[in-house]
């Protein structure tokens, strides 16, 4: 028994420390942000930290942690050693999470749509349980007592803004930044990406050896490195123009303008910006705490 009980013993240790660890509060280093023409944009933030919260379809905010423990106080929160048990069990889990609703951390006005660090609390209505932190699954209070609660918060005004025009959506954007009564943007960074097309001249000695994954991967090592993977360059497939006199294959690629400026080895034509519909979501606080309750 001495001997399971000194495997078990340090185990329970680590990931007490690690739970403790989890609950720490971070620190999130203010980020400097610029338009496309350099210049910096200042942030609206105010002192407070905002918890957004999306509960059937409708959203709602709380100013501040004082505030958001009032809203989590009727959730359970099971004892430390409890706890401390899940975190084992938990790590043993592969399915992935998906969530129905979720209480949101807003930093800089910015909250991405997708599980991060952002998200503060997972609610997943279907199976009346929440997550709390990441791993540890917790029983959900009845949709009654969810209600009560929300009913008490203050609803924001929710804006969106519509437009294949991506210049004026990020335009729109840098203001809202700057606007004190806006408090989030969902997932604002993604609108200051400028992604589009272009073409590349290469020479080749026939058509038939034309490779162009040779060329895709060729770019992204000489100008794609740093960007990540997520702004590599992508070559479209055939059909490929082809001049039989200069030996040139004329190749489109799609991929971001950051990367596009320093391409110099090939010849290139004009950038142009991608023109699908950009939907622009954010948040306004209510013109007073009467409204929305």
């Amino acid at each position: 028994m001495k001997k399971y009980l000194l495997i078990i013993i340090p185990i329970l240790l680590l990931v007490l420390v690690l739970t403790n660890c989890d609950s720490t509060k971070i620190e999130y280093p203010d980020e400097t942000l610029y338009d496309v023409a350099g210049k910096e944009i200042k942030t609206s933030t105010g002192k407070d930290q905002i918890y957004l919260i999306k509960w059937k379809n409708q959203y709602y905010y709380v100013e501040g942690k004082k505030e958001m423990r009032k809203v989590l106080s009727p959730f359970p929160i099971f004892p430390l050693a409890i706890r401390t048990c899940g975190y084992l069990w938990a790590s043993f889990e592969t399915e992935s999470y998906y969530e129905t609703d979720a209480i949101y951390r807003v930093i800089d006005k910015n909250v991405i749509t997708y599980k991060s660090d952002y998200l503060h609390v997972e609610i997943n209505r279907d199976d009346r349980t929440y997550r709390n932190h990441g791993l540890i699954v917790f029983p959900l209070p009845r949709d009654e007592t969810i209600d009560e609660i929300f009913s008490k918060l203050k609803r924001p005004v929710v804006k969106e803004f519509k437009s294949t025009n991506h210049a004026e959506v990020r335009e729109l954007l840098y203001k809202l930044l700057e606007d004190e009564n806006v408090f989030c943007i969902l997932d604002y960074k993604r609108y200051q990406r400028i992604e589009g097309y272009y073409k590349i001249y290469v020479p080749f000695p026939s058509k038939e050896e034309i490779r162009r994954y040779e060329i895709e991967r060729e770019l992204h090592n000489l100008y794609g490195q740093g960007y990540g993977s997520g702004n590599s360059i992508t070559i479209d497939a055939l059909p490929i123009n082809y001049d039989e006199e200069s030996h040139t294959a004329e190749l489109t690629c799609h991929g971001p303008f950051e990367v596009y400026k320093r391409i110099e080895k090939y010849p290139k034509s004009e950038f142009k910006e991608m023109s699908y519909e950009w939907t622009l979501t954010y948040f306004i606080k209510a013109p007073s705490d009467e409204e929305g309750k």
